[in-house]
């Protein structure tokens, strides 16, 4: 079972460090639209980074993570990933499309930042995915394997986990957590229009 976990909104000034990245991120967004345009890639949408990244600041202030290990689901150019990483957490990210995969390595690499990113599915290998409506949310890949083991890594050592689901989607995720999360992790889902929620799976 799940309780969901109420967030507090942190307002103040970005530090220096994560407004940079922040900034690049963006620039690299933009352009990487820019140069899809003709062929956009479906489900690729950016979320309030600045939101998130308070978000993961209050978690850190709670006692609710039981470590520091965190997983970006969906992680498109790893920017949560990233925020994860500045905010000292173990992070890594999972996505699908190889495209996206390639440029969340640039963006790491270019800001020094210790996260792995694995090309692949963040459903696990061998389960059974929660429904999900697919004639309407037919962009999200069901058949390719999960990228836990190039992480060497299972869902159930992951502390934290972070996604931006689409409308429709929220339910499927928090299904798939529940079943393959560790008592006592988080979710942190980000709904759109600067709306955030967090679960915790129960011990």
């Amino acid at each position: 079972m799940l309780r969901e976990i109420r967030l507090e909104r942190i307002q103040q000034p970005l530090p220096r460090q994560v407004a940079s990245f922040l900034n690049d991120a963006q620039i690299r967004i933009d352009h990487f639209h820019y140069i899809h345009r003709d062929q956009p890639l479906n489900g690729f949408v950016a979320s309030d980074y600045q939101r998130v990244f308070f978000a993961l600041q209050y978690l850190k202030q709670t006692d609710l993570l039981r470590g520091r290990y965190f997983c970006e689901w969906g992680s498109g150019l790893g920017v949560v990933a990233g925020l994860a990483a500045l905010q000292g957490f173990l992070a890594y990210g999972i996505e699908v499309e190889p495209l996206l995969v390639q440029e969340s390595d640039k963006l790491i690499r270019a800001h020094r930042l210790e996260v792995d990113v694995a090309c692949g599915s963040f459903i696990p290998d061998g389960i059974t995915p929660p429904e999900l409506n697919h004639a309407e949310m037919s962009w999200v890949d069901l058949t390719a394997s999960g990228g836990y083991p190039l992480l060497n890594m299972e869902p159930n050592d992951f502390d934290l986990f972070f996604i931006y689901p689409w409308p429709g989607e929220d339910s499927f995720v928090r299904e798939l957590f529940d079943r393959t999360a560790a008592p006592g992790a988080l979710l942190l889902v980000y709904l759109g229009a600067d709306e955030m929620a967090c679960w915790q799976k129960s011990s």
